[in-house]
């Protein structure tokens, strides 16, 4: 039975329990938006997506049910952004190569003509494809069958 459904119940005793359900839910799950608009929390947004049980599919499937189409289609966006955004924030730092190149010492016999390397070949064809990020292939990933 939804939360709507039972608060508005003929039993008073579901009815009570419903509205007290509802409350909860929406103080939990609800941020304030702007005017009568309510935002559903980010956070918990996450955790639905970073649960192997659920993923990004559900996440669609409780927008689709909350909101219309296009809003729900807006809504996954706009949480998907937010989490590759705290991802990239969050990812390990590549080695800083400046110091690497300062300690090296200059040698005047050293040819300053390009070098050509076959090795090059293989590292511009792996460059010119998209490169994804250890979130794209978690989402990517089947879901983990909840009864397990």
């Amino acid at each position: 039975m939804h939360l709507r459904e039972l608060s508005i119940s003929e039993d008073l005793d579901l009815s009570c329990m419903g509205l007290s359900m509802k409350d909860k839910f929406e103080k939990y799950w609800l941020n304030s938006g702007v005017g009568d608009v309510q935002e559903y929390n980010t956070l918990f947004a996450f955790a639905l997506i970073l649960d192997p049980r659920y993923k990004l599919q559900s996440l669609k499937l409780c927008f689709e049910k909350l909101y219309n189409d296009q809003d729900a289609i807006v809504e996954v966006a706009n949480v998907m952004f937010k989490l590759k955004k705290l991802f990239v924030e969050y990812m390990p730092k590549g080695r800083n190569n400046s110091t690497e190149a300062s300690s090296c010492t200059s040698n005047p016999r050293i040819s300053k003509r390009p070098k050509f390397n076959l090795a090059d070949l293989d590292t511009k064809d792996s460059s010119d494809v998209s490169i994804k990020s250890k979130l794209d292939l978690y989402l990517e990933e089947p879901r983990l069958n909840r009864d397990a």
